[in-house]
């Protein structure tokens, strides 16, 4: 088991030893496991606010889809954290919101004013993070729970995660197993950067694309063209 993330804020790594005495169990009541997922999460934030050294320092996520919930520090700065439970294997954990917080300067109030959602589409997240990309002291926290056993569990940010997996369907995916077994990335910001966007999230689309090829070649030479009567 690996010690605490000493990147990470205080306050996480306190939830994390917390949790790994918690005694709770993942939800399995329902077949489709993206909902037991969400129960997951639902219980895990509720179990956390019942304790006393959190409950005045979560609150719900600011924006939709962005975290699933906020955690605030000792100096009073809130940490964006998505909960993640898995049964070990990679994780469609990519979270387009939570890369343009990890890697570039945009603020909340950009967020809102630029409408960046969590159905940003592909073409307007590559826009903001490559013109916005810039090497700031936040992250982008993933808590992530084996579903097998939930005091199996660790804190590690966006900019820390090593074992990524490219998934051409699914862009980026987290291979969680992996993860727990590793240390920390300690990677400079433009090689992270590289990693996650230009030979990660690119790479996917690139992929994507091929594979698209024939099928948009195809069409173009068949599509019918309107003709006005």
């Amino acid at each position: 088991m690996l010690a605490d993330n000493p990147k990470a804020p205080a306050i996480l790594n306190e939830i994390v030893a917390a949790l790994k005495t918690s005694n709770l169990t993942a939800i399995t009541e329902n077949n489709e496991g993206r909902v037991n997922s969400k129960k997951d999460e639902d219980q895990i934030i509720a179990w956390l606010l019942k304790q006393s050294q959190f409950k005045d320092k979560i609150k719900e996520g600011e924006l939709r889809g962005f975290g699933d919930m906020w955690v605030m520090d000792s100096s009073g700065k809130w940490h964006v954290v998505n909960i993640k439970t898995s049964v070990g294997s990679s994780d469609n954990a990519f979270s387009k919101l939570g890369i343009l917080w990890a890697l570039t300067d945009l603020t909340i109030e950009d967020f809102r004013t630029l409408k960046i959602a969590n159905k940003i589409s592909d073409t307007k997240f590559a826009d903001l993070v490559v013109k916005h990309k810039k090497e700031i002291d936040r992250d982008y926290w993933y808590l992530s729970l084996d579903k097998k056993d939930f005091s199996k569990v660790m804190v590690r940010g966006v900019k820390q995660i090593k074992n990524w997996g490219k998934n051409p369907t699914n862009n980026l995916q987290i291979q969680w197993d992996r993860e727990h077994e590793s240390e920390p990335n300690t990677a400079s910001f433009e090689d992270t950067f590289y990693n996650i966007i230009i030979d990660g999230a690119f790479k996917c689309w690139a992929d994507k694309a091929a594979q698209w090829a024939g099928a948009l070649d195809y069409r173009l030479k068949n599509i019918k063209v309107e003709t006005s009567k």
